[in-house]
This record gives structure tokens, sequence and C-alpha cells, in this order.
């Protein structure tokens, strides 16, 4: 079992990934975002992998970065410790004890933890980061 299963919209990250689920072992977190809609959490990351066959429209851009936006929907609890400028760790998305899934995010700087009752993949998008 990995990470995408039971994560509705897969299939877009799986397109890209035909190989396998691309891993959360070493994200970079840009953004959380609340919305009482929902309510929902959504994550946006990026990926430390990238494609072996990206769209050519992310290679005619210099994109060398996926990036994805996560939605948490039907949050039913979190806690945020802490916040920075250079967030990357390990994510970790699993089916709750439950229903919904339980994500964790801890990094040196910021433990995030949420449990939920769904999950999708929001956006996935080219990004071109400096090195």
């Amino acid at each position: 079992m990995t990470w995408l299963d039971g994560v509705d919209r897969a299939q877009a990250l799986r397109a890209l990934f035909p190989d396998g689920d691309p891993s959360l072992d070493a994200i970079h977190m840009h953004e959380l975002t609340f919305h009482r809609d929902g309510p929902s959490l959504a994550l946006r990351f990026d990926l430390p992998a990238y494609p072996s066959e990206p769209p050519e429209k992310w290679l005619q851009a210099g994109h060398n970065t996926v990036q994805v936006t996560l939605a948490l929907d039907g949050v039913r609890s979190v806690t945020l410790e802490g916040w920075g400028r250079d967030i990357s760790g390990k994510l970790e998305l699993r089916p709750g004890a439950a229903l919904g899934f339980d994500c964790n995010f801890v990094t040196e700087g910021c433990k995030l933890t949420a449990t939920c009752d769904f999950v999708r993949i929001a956006h996935v998008s080219g990004y071109h980061k400096a090195e």
C-alpha cells in the first residue's frame, strides 16, 4: 500500500510517475491554507523527484520540480507548532485508526498533525526551483 492509495484524483501523479508513486520522504513545504468550507486544509509542497518524462510544456518552460497541492477535506483536528522559511521533511499520510486519514509532517522547526475524512490531489504543476 502506498500513500496515494485511497487519495482522490491520484491518477494526476500516477500518470507522471508510472514506475511507482513519488516519495514524500523529503518534500519542501511552501504553504498551508486553512478553509472554513469543508473544513479543509491545503498543503502546497515540492516533491523530491522529477518525472523521467515530464510534459513537454514543462520542459519548454524550464521546470525542474513537481509542485503538488494536497487537500485534506473534512478536517477533524489540526495542530501546528512552529513555521519558518526553509521547511523540508517527511510527510506521512496514512489511513486513520477509524475512518479517514492521519497526516504528520515533522521537521526541526515545524510540526503539523491533522486528521481528516478525505484526501485529494487538488493541483499538480511544474515549477522552476532555483538551485
